[in-house]
């Protein structure tokens, strides 16, 4: 598909890139997590996040309306990624655009949530068939990002603190300013929760059904709206083992406590939605 390039987007995305590059050295400690930024390894980071290589690489080339943004919590430890990911990541920087992000034909240490996503995103429409998948192609109007921009020392999940959260909320407000996304799925309460305080300056407490508990939430909340960016704002449970084992905390204990069944149907009322 062929864009007609929004200059202003593309030098406002280009100079938020180079804003975050430097955003974690030296690297920024709170509680138990470490967060530092990603570096020259593999070539570095040349999009806002490294999720971005994924879904929204080479946005400033083309400046593609964007349908769907996705955003997680933060991407996780640079010690977890694999040889094989690595290589990918350098084909990447070098200008083959074809690579894919995610193989999981040949890297056999794939996260749960990418996993996940894989299907999740079949509810939108991508990937009725295996090659139309978003592990196999690359779509214009997605864009894929983590809340939090740094990358952590240690552990990729727990302990995310409400400071390490706030630190990137700017460069987040600038990410949704350029984009302009008509939708915004929110991996994780926490993750909901930056997402709409930022972009409405409101508490997520205040919204009806929020206290019942993030499940009835997810299920029940009314349209909430970003007027000044035109997005809706979807929380979604977190799709790695522990967010996949509470959004089916109701069902007994054995392997459906991680079915995704639930989420499928959390996608697919989106997909009604948003058509």
């Amino acid at each position: 598909m062929n864009f007609r390039r929004n200059m202003q987007k593309a030098q406002a995305y280009i100079k938020l890139v180079e804003k975050v590059t430097n955003l974690y050295i030296p690297p920024v400690k709170s509680g138990k997590v470490t967060l530092e930024a990603f570096g020259n390894d593999y070539g570095g980071c040349k999009e806002i996040n490294l999720y971005t290589y994924w879904q929204g690489l080479n946005y400033a080339k083309n400046t593609p309306p964007i349908k769907y943004l996705l955003v997680g919590q933060d991407w996780g430890s640079k010690s977890q990624i694999s040889d094989t990911f690595a290589e990918r990541i350098k084909k990447i920087n070098q200008g083959k655009s074809e690579i894919p992000y995610i193989d999981t034909e040949h890297d056999k240490n794939i996260f749960t949530t990418d996993k996940n996503l894989i299907e999740l995103f079949r509810q939108l429409g991508y990937g009725i068939t295996e090659n139309e998948s978003i592990e196999h192609k690359r779509y214009p109007e997605l864009f894929f990002t983590n809340f939090c921009l740094g990358y952590r020392k240690e552990n990729s999940s727990k302990n995310m603190s409400k400071e390490l959260m706030e630190h990137d909320i700017e460069y987040f407000q600038d990410l949704c300013k350029v984009l302009e996304p008509e939708n915004i799925l929110c991996l994780g309460k926490l993750t909901f929760r930056y997402v709409y305080e930022s972009l409405t300056g409101k508490k997520a407490t205040k919204l009806k059904y929020y206290n019942k508990g993030y499940n009835y939430f997810i299920e029940h909340h009314e349209k909430i709206s970003v007027k000044y960016i035109k997005s809706t704002i979807y929380p979604l449970a977190h799709c790695g083992t522990i967010g996949t084992m509470n959004r089916n905390r109701d069902v007994e204990a054995g392997a459906m406590k991680m079915s995704l069944n639930k989420q499928m149907k959390d996608w697919s009322k989106i997909a009604q939605e948003t058509k």
